[in-house]
Parts: C-alpha cells; sequence; structure tokens
C-alpha cells in the first residue's frame, strides 16, 4: 500500500546553547479528510510524534491548526530548516507582531460591522493574514477588511461559516434603536427593585408601574444584571427562580499583563466563584 501524499509538510529547528531541537508537521488525507501529524525531539535522537486532529478534519480546518502551531514554534523561536518552504509572513519578530497587529484592526473592523457579537479568533485572522500578505499592502483597514469579505469563501470556508453565522443574527440600526428605547422605557417604569445575592453578582429582581409604560403588563416581573433588564416573567417566583440561577453562575474575573524584555506581553485572565 502506498503512504498517503503529504498535502503540506514544514521541518522546523530550535538551537540555543546545548539546546538543538527539530519539530516537524505535516496535513496528510485520511478517511476522507485530513489530520495534522507532528514529531519532535533533539537533532539526532528517535523523535516523539503525535496528532493535532483526533479525527479527520476538513482541509481548511487542518490548514488553520497546522498555521496556527507554526506561527506558535516560531514564536517561540524555531526556524525553517533548509529545503523547507518559507513562511510567508511569520520570519522575524517584526513580521509576526505586523500579522497580528493587523488581524487586531481587522478582526475590530470586522465586528463593527453591525454583526452584533463576534466571530473568528485572533489567531484565525492572523493565519488568514500570513496565508494572503497582499492584505498588509493595501492602503487602509477598511479596503483590507473588504477584501478579507470578498474573498472569506475560498481562503477560509470555515470563518466564512462563521462570518455568515454572525451576520445571521446581527441587529440592523434601527432594530438596535428600538431595543435601546424598550430598554430605557422598562428602566424608567421599575417600581421596586430586590438584590438577589451579594453585590458582586450584580442580579436583582424588579417589578413595574405599567401606568408608567402601557406596553408592560400587569403583573410583569424582570431580572436585572448589572441594571439592565434580561428577561421578563410573569411572576415574582418565576424571576426570582431565574435570578438565582444568574448568581449561582456568577464569578468574579481578573486580568494580569506582563511585559517581556522583547517588547512582547502575556495576559493571564483568572476567574473566581463570588461566594453567596
Amino acid at each position: 500500500m502506498n503512504p498517503p501524499s503529504v498535502v503540506e509538510a514544514i521541518s522546523l529547528f530550535y538551537r540555543e546553547g546545548s539546546s538543538n531541537k527539530v519539530y516537524r508537521i505535516s496535513i496528510l488525507p485520511s478517511e476522507g479528510g485530513y489530520v495534522v501529524n507532528f514529531s519532535y525531539g533533539r537533532r539526532g535522537a528517535l523523535p516523539r510524534s503525535g496528532s493535532k486532529t483526533p479525527a479527520p478534519v476538513a482541509l481548511d480546518q487542518a490548514r488553520l491548526i497546522y498555521n496556527g502551531v507554526i506561527a506558535e514554534k516560531v514564536n517561540k523561536g524555531y526556524v525553517p530548516e533548509m529545503g523547507s518552504p518559507p513562511l510567508a509572513l511569520m520570519q522575524t519578530k517584526e513580521d509576526r507582531a505586523s500579522a497580528f497587529a493587523c488581524a487586531a484592526d481587522l478582526q475590530n473592523e470586522l465586528w463593527s460591522r453591525n454583526y452584533g457579537h463576534s466571530w473568528g479568533i485572533r489567531e484565525e485572522f492572523a493565519t488568514l493574514i500570513s496565508a494572503h500578505p497582499e492584505i498588509l499592502t493595501l492602503p487602509t483597514i477598511k479596503e483590507a477588511a473588504d477584501a478579507v469579505l470578498r474573498n472569506l469563501p475560498e481562503w477560509s470556508p470555515t470563518l466564512a461559516a462563521k462570518e455568515a453565522k454572525a451576520k445571521a443574527a446581527c441587529f440592523s440600526p434601527e432594530q438596535f434603536k428600538e431595543l435601546e428605547a424598550r430598554t430605557t422605557r422598562l428602566i424608567a417604569a421599575i417600581e421596586k427593585k430586590t438584590q438577589v445575592g451579594p453585590d458582586e453578582a450584580k442580579v436583582s429582581v424588579c417589578n413595574f408601574d405599567h401606568t408608567r409604560d402601557p406596553g408592560i403588563k400587569p403583573g410583569t416581573w424582570a431580572v436585572l444584571l448589572s441594571g439592565r433588564p434580561v428577561g421578563l416573567f410573569d411572576s415574582q417566583e418565576m424571576a426570582m427562580a431565574r435570578a438565582q440561577q444568574l448568581v449561582e453562575r456568577a464569578a468574579k474575573f481578573d486580568g494580569d499583563i506582563a511585559f517581556n524584555s522583547d517588547g512582547t506581553f502575556a495576559v493571564t485572565i483568572s476567574a473566581r466563584k463570588i461566594v453567596t
């Protein structure tokens, strides 16, 4: 039986002091899909091997995984071996910074287009830019975003599916204004508000003076999170049950940022349960 043909492969190495390590990664066809396999170890020693894909995936997903691993390794100081294909945008720290800075701007521009919620992660956009460095030559980030959206089905069907889902779920500017106006009227009609759980949870229930807003059905109760309605209920008991659920899930997030000597930084996010 002939071995499966390799779709893409690269060999990277890292050498510093007594350290001399090799990392190889490849995309291979398997059972109607594709797998991303790797091997690593000291040069000259028996390598260890594994796979980044427990089961075969679509080719575009395999390439995202493959390129993401390469970017991670290059960030740690690995460089391509002689004879390996060059990396489009990851040869130096300056190039990597350009890719991720552009990815951040691109992400913000795409998210701001009334999509209602985020789609795609920073690494996915950086990988896209790495594969298509011509994006960096466009004069403005708006033109870069237009080019990405125009070519997304071809460049990354996975990201294209995420974009389509976000677009279908978004509010139009008119719908958003209507929602904000409705929220403002609800808040103005609150009659009595009762806190549920500790202060940090920011959860409360309230009822309304429906004479202030005839659109509110008499007997309606709401759950407020950070002062904004997140649910309307036909009874105080139903509202209280939902509020208790939110309190039980509540956690406080803390962030810490550390700057490295080479100008890069690391962010640590931790969460702790709010004790009720």
